[in-house]
């Protein structure tokens, strides 16, 4: 497994989280997220995208292209860039 790569995002709507990408060798990869004030990490595995890194898991998903991203929760999408 390679190491992990941390990158801060703040977001359209206020939110400023921290993403630590988990690249692995044979297979997909998978993000954790941690969200500003608040305790517990989330943790998305990566899915299919034909543009970008895309990482979803029920209601929630989180989809870079290059510097940007789309955080999308309860159906509800913000954009955020790398801080």
């Amino acid at each position: 497994m390679a190491a992990p790569n941390a990158v801060s995002y703040a977001c359209a709507d206020g939110t400023r989280l921290k993403v630590v990408f988990s690249l692995v060798q044979n297979g997909p990869g998978s993000v954790k997220l941690k969200f500003a004030g608040t305790a517990p990490e989330t943790i998305l595995p990566q899915v299919i995208s034909a543009d970008g890194g895309r990482y979803s898991k029920g209601m929630l998903e989180f989809w870079i292209r290059g510097r940007n991203a789309t955080l999308t929760r309860q159906g509800k999408a913000t954009t955020c860039k790398v801080r």
